[in-house]
């Protein structure tokens, strides 16, 4: 069966340099995507380990697209896979704020393409909702964190005083019931 590729996006309310920093730096990806091993540069390593039903799921891959601020992209492959799989993560801005997408693709190579296909847009955009979590403050760390968190650049990252959602995480396939997103 042929799936479309997965694509996921969010808008984060921060600059594209403080969303690129939160998506490449260690320090940050510890936080809003604990089990991401990620060196952003062409060539970097990329890996993942994750528990799914008590067995241990590991992706490894190499960076092969870097443009600082704008575009990362990767190959990797799941271990248990005979096929490897492409990302491509694209930041754009929008006035103070910028949308990040997430284009995952040869998933039709894998073994029962479609259900993997609708699992990993599901971990694409539960990814997505932790970096902007991550970004407006919401998630730090061990810790809790109060609205006006302090930001990369020093500016102050708030969230909406209703504490209703800042930013969307939206989940678009190009085929809706035959794509998702990996433990990625």
């Amino acid at each position: 069966m042929s799936v479309g590729p997965v694509i996921a996006h969010t808008v984060l309310s921060a600059p594209r340099e403080t969303a690129w920093q939160s998506l490449v730096d260690p320090q940050n990806t510890e936080i809003w995507w604990p089990d991401l091993t990620l060196e952003a540069s062409i060539g970097g390593g990329i890996s993942e380990i994750w528990e799914e039903e008590d067995t241990v799921r590991h992706a490894t891959g190499t960076v092969d697209i870097m443009i600082a601020g704008h575009s990362l992209g990767f190959t990797w492959q799941d271990v248990q896979d005979k096929y490897p799989t492409s990302v491509l993560i694209v930041l754009r801005s929008e006035g103070d704020k910028t949308r990040i997408t997430v284009t995952e693709t040869g998933l039709d190579m894998l073994e029962d393409a479609a259900h993997r296909a609708l699992e990993y847009q599901e971990v694409w955009g539960y990814h997505l909702e932790d970096l902007r979590a991550f970004v407006a403050g919401e998630l730090v760390g061990d810790e809790e964190q109060g609205e006006g968190q302090e930001d990369l650049n020093g500016a102050d990252v708030q969230a909406d005083a209703d504490g209703e959602d800042r930013d969307e995480v939206d989940a678009d396939t190009e085929e809706g019931d035959s794509s998702a997103a990996k433990g990625v």
